[in-house]
């Protein structure tokens, strides 16, 4: 009989706080998720709206690129902006972590001209008066809930949006696994820990977890994202 080794071990362990804060903007409520990263970082904070999480980060990229490979990296993207709803909501959380510009998905494609979303697209447009005035390659807020456009440097904050709610940031950790969290349970992914179905059940446990229940579609497709997102195909 032929055993194939298993290289990655996804892991399910009940273990998250889920706070509800108020928001004094157009947004009544919003949920939180935090974790705590095994690399020496802050601890981070996704806001939840529409089933879809965000974060404003400030001080992890270079460039408009960069930025884009950092929330993708995390599992998710740089934000779209869908309708007017959306953009109210993420400029009133941008301002809620104290930032008072930030650069989202939009980008201006040099070999058309036209503008363009880098992750989905969205027909939704909101640009100040005189904007776009040229010269300028990616959309933000700046100073203001319309848009801007912008060239990344000298304002380098930048809003992620994940596809799921409860969006935690993880980084990669050989002894805890790259972690994430999603609907009230911490998930990790273990690598080269095991050779079997078996004993990788058996590290879950000892873990304090089990190896992950998929419930439904939602779940489904948070989990797969962070698979994805880390370069794991399986």
């Amino acid at each position: 009989m032929l055993i194939k080794r298993i290289s990655s071990v996804f892991c399910s362990i009940v273990l998250v706080s889920q706070v509800l804060y108020s928001f004094p903007l157009s947004i009544s409520a919003i949920t939180t998720s935090q974790v705590d990263n095994s690399g020496g970082e802050e601890p981070y904070t996704a806001y939840n709206y529409n089933g879809h999480s965000y974060y404003t980060f400030s001080g992890k990229a270079d460039s408009w690129k960069e930025a884009q490979a950092y929330c993708e990296s995390l599992g998710g993207y740089l934000a779209v902006i869908n309708d007017a709803n959306e953009n109210d909501y993420l400029y009133s959380l941008m301002l809620q972590q104290g930032h008072n510009s930030a650069y989202f998905g939009l980008y201006l494609d040099e070999s058309d001209d036209k503008w363009k979303w880098a992750h989905d697209d969205s027909f939704y447009v909101n640009w100040d008066e005189y904007e776009p005035s040229g010269g300028e390659y990616e959309g933000m807020f700046y100073g203001a809930s319309k848009w801007n456009d912008g060239n990344f440097g000298a304002v380098d904050e930048f809003i992620c949006e994940w596809n799921f709610e409860d969006a935690s940031i993880f980084n990669l950790n050989a002894e805890s696994g790259n972690k994430m969290i999603y609907n009230g349970h911490s998930y990790a992914i273990f690598n080269n820990v095991v050779d079997t179905w078996d004993q990788a059940k058996v590290f879950c446990e000892k873990k304090g977890g089990y190896l992950a229940v998929i419930n439904d579609a939602a779940e489904n497709e948070a989990v797969f994202s962070i698979i994805r997102s880390l370069g794991y195909e399986n």
